[in-house]
């Protein structure tokens, strides 16, 4: 018999937030259980770190750069097949409640149900562009002008209707006689910034309990290319946050951490009541990271740890043993899992290629066959280059053709201080992993390409701004609330005043 499925993902957690990762001050306790009996994948990895190609390649199975999908500006094409279409095609009922990002007409991607709209723009109005070098200054201005707790703010009263819509689904597949499979996709958008939490939250952490990013700066000779544009083109290397700051960031990231743990729990509780439990598969992730300060670095579109490294938890009933998994994996591998989940062959049940593996193998303890190879894309923020990430092993290496190269041995350096790129001892390592990159990169070409569709896709969003606008973004019930939609201009004030 086909499992049911609950497919549950965070935005912008990284998986160094979490307990049972190694996390001493978030409290998680919906997410601890969960851990505690099922598979956890200690090294997994997104393939870009940013959300809407985060996301697009993990639901396609395949790298951006193979489908077109560079920023969060990037059209995500209907012509695409994603793992729903094929969970679809075999007879599960797909829904989404919650964020997914999609940019574009198709709203919907296989899932033949969406209970709310989507929080962030459909259209082209986060494009890239690799021509213009003007700082971006205020983004990181506004992101930190308001830090703490609130009475109330659009992202969080966003979640509290993704998880009140996906209680009710549940209870209304539990009920009804509908004999298909489920597929439930629940998205949540915290605890992506802003760092702003509600007080019932915020105070289960004392400011004495919140732990300071681990490596406060790095000095701008220190630092790599792309670190040191980021800084600067968004400004936060003009921030001079004090040590106080820092814990109030913190801490609201935390408690927003707390808050999804907890609508986790109800839907989980749900599951056990109603008796699905006995017959749900559960998936737990994160499109990336946020690096929270660490290096001086916010946010995502980083290669390093807290930025690219994210969570996974696979839960089978009376399926897999409870084990941590040490090899290296990456969100594209969901793909063909899930295919397998659902009784597909991902080899020849495909309509077209897919460049992840599937992680059965891994489930059941066997590693022997596993590539143990992750690659990584980013395309976007603070380089007018593509840039690449390869970890195998032990090791990690970033690439980019207008800057050195990183390598960083993780085992012995998790911290990612020392780089070993130009490091005679290195060198046989260093040109394996170059070699791994031009095999899967073709760096000018793609260059090329990335170009181009930011030129046509600027160009047709400044052409549908003018005028009557018909926006993409999908209104599941008119008489909802509808103002979840972000904006690129005026976006941070939506979130309301510290109280």
């Amino acid at each position: 018999m086909q499992p049911n499925i609950l497919f549950l993902q965070a935005d912008q957690l990284s998986s160094s937030s979490l307990s049972f990762y190694g996390n001493r001050v978030t409290r998680t306790p919906n997410l601890d259980r969960l851990a505690e009996k099922s598979v956890v994948f200690d090294n997994a990895y997104c393939n870009n770190p940013l959300c809407v190609p985060s996301r697009a390649s993990m639901l396609s199975g395949a790298l951006g750069s193979t489908i077109d999908i560079f920023d969060n500006g990037s059209e995500f094409r209907a012509s695409i097949p994603t793992f729903v279409h094929y969970l679809r095609s075999v007879g599960y009922q797909t829904c989404l409640s919650g964020k997914m990002h999609f940019v574009g007409p198709d709203q919907l991607h296989g899932y033949e149900e969406r209970l709310t709209t989507d929080i962030y723009p459909s259209d082209f109005v986060w494009t890239e562009n690799w021509e213009s070098t003007a700082p971006r200054h205020a983004l990181a201005k506004k992101t930190f002008q308001n830090v703490g707790y609130c009475g109330e703010c659009r992202q969080l009263a966003y979640d509290d209707e993704v998880a009140f819509k996906a209680e009710r689904k549940l209870y209304e597949i539990a009920m009804g006689n509908n004999e298909r499979p489920f597929f439930l996709t629940v998205s949540f958008s915290n605890p992506h910034e802003p760092y702003l939490a509600r007080k019932d939250f915020w105070d289960l952490y004392r400011a004495d309990d919140i732990d300071l990013p681990r490596v406060r700066s790095i000095p701008d000779s220190e630092q790599d290319y792309h670190s040191r544009n980021f800084e600067g083109m968004y400004g936060f290397n003009e921030l001079n946050l004090s040590s106080q700051q820092l814990i109030d960031i913190r801490r609201a990231y935390y408690a927003n951490v707390s808050y999804v743990d907890d609508k986790i729990g109800r839907l989980l509780k749900i599951l056990k009541t109603t008796g699905l439990d006995e017959n749900t598969w559960i998936i737990f992730t994160s499109d990336h990271g946020d690096m929270l300060g660490e290096r001086g670095l916010w946010w995502k579109k980083h290669f390093y740890e807290d930025s690219s490294r994210v969570p996974l938890v696979v839960f089978a009933p009376d399926g897999f043993k409870p084990k941590h998994i040490k090899m290296n994996v990456s969100l594209i591998d969901l793909f063909p899992t899930l295919l397998e989940m659902a009784g597909m062959d991902p080899g020849s049940d495909v309509v077209s290629p897919i460049d992840g593996n599937g992680l059965f193998e891994l489930l059941d303890g066997k590693t022997e066959n596993w590539p143990d190879t992750v690659y990584c894309e980013n395309f976007d923020g603070g380089t007018p280059a593509p840039m690449f990430m390869v970890r195998r092993g032990r090791f990690k290496y970033i690439s980019c053709p207008i800057h050195p190269s990183q390598l960083y041995d993780l085992e012995n350096d998790p911290l990612e201080l020392k780089n070993l790129g130009g490091d005679p001892d290195y060198e046989h390592t260093e040109r394996d992993f170059e070699t791994l990159v031009r095999e899967r990169w073709d760096a000018d070409e793609l260059h090329k390409r990335i170009v181009e569709s930011q030129r046509s896709r600027g160009f047709l969003h400044r052409v549908l701004s003018y005028g009557k606008r018909t926006p993409w973004d999908l209104e599941p019930d008119p008489d909802e609330f509808s103002g979840f939609r972000g904006e690129l201009d005026g976006y941070y004030e939506w979130f309301g005043k510290r109280v």
